[in-house]
């Protein structure tokens, strides 16, 4: 395959993403006064970006003749739900079992005060879960779902694993704490929003969370190559460390003050070189019990 076909399937996602966020931008001022206030630029940046990229993958998708099994969904939504089902289970126990261990080395140390914050444990759970299903369905839609689909009409496999797994980690660390007043609001505040989000990226990355991330885009893409209609099973693991994730963090605080706290990353005191390690394990795992000819012994 030539290095070309690599390096512009590699570059596309930027230049589309690049164009989407500029265009958003552009617009967000105009928008937030339309909705009188009622919408953030930070909100119509992330949200309009996100609706942007989506229909432009969805208009490719439809140009190059790429149907809904070819992006991972399988026949039958009693088989999606099925898929999505044994996936959140998967997602529960991987990094149910990290937690468990960064609690045990006291990186995360159970707080009896941010317990009796939540005095119904069953709404807070729905609550956790209901937002892990939005967020594990839109990211993985939007990356081993169209962005998988597209990618791999131009190149192998391996390509676009590695490919969507680092896109996937980029919007993680573009995060603006920015508040900016209605008065202090004019047609540029949609660009200063955008390099102070990306600024915050480049200075507060933080290498193990961003190699923790990745490791766990290359998971799913292993389990999105090696599943043709699969999508529903990363939708399913993505959704269960989310949910994961959320739920340590409403029960535990960061206590990596200790011997072992360069185990996990600053990104949210969670995932770090540990995960990072146990992730790309499940990952060979996982590849040595699905390589070709495995079922057949």
């Amino acid at each position: 395959m030539r290095l070309r076909s690599v390096l512009a399937a590699a570059l596309a996602p930027f230049v589309c993403l690049a164009l989407a966020l500029i265009l958003v931008a552009a617009l967000s001022y105009p928008l937030t006064r339309l909705s009188g206030g009622a919408l953030s630029l930070t909100t119509i940046l992330s949200r309009g970006t996100l609706l942007l990229v989506f229909a432009g993958l969805i208009l490719g998708a439809r140009r190059l003749g790429i149907g809904w099994q070819s992006v991972g969904f399988p026949a039958g939504y009693a088989l999606f739900g099925r898929q999505i089902g044994i996936g959140l289970g998967l997602g529960l126990l991987m990094l149910g079992l990290h937690v468990a261990v960064i609690m045990a080395l006291d990186i995360r140390v159970f707080s009896e005060v941010q317990a009796a914050r939540h005095p119904s444990l069953p709404i807070l759970l729905l609550k956790h879960i209901g937002a892990a299903l939005l967020l594990g369905t839109s990211e993985e839609l939007l990356f081993r779902g169209l962005t998988f689909a597209i990618l791999a009409k131009f190149v192998r496999p391996v390509y676009v694993i590695a490919i969507t797994s680092f896109y996937y980690v980029l919007p993680h660390f573009l995060r603006s704490r920015l508040k900016l007043a209605e008065s202090e609001l004019n047609w540029d505040s949609g660009f200063t929003v955008l390099a102070d989000a990306v600024g915050n990226g480049i200075a507060e990355a933080d290498f193990s969370s961003f190699l923790a991330l990745v490791c766990a885009g290359v998971f799913l893409g292993c389990v999105r190559a090696r599943t043709a209609q699969g999508l529903g099973y990363c939708i399913g693991i993505h959704a269960g460390w989310v949910f994961v994730i959320k739920t340590c963090k409403s029960f535990t605080y960061d206590g990596n003050a200790g011997p072992f706290g360069g185990l996990v990353g600053s990104y949210d005191a969670i995932i770090g070189y540990l995960s990072a390690g146990w992730i790309s394990a499940c990952t060979l795992l996982f590849l040595f019990a699905t390589r070709p000819g495995a079922n057949a012994r």
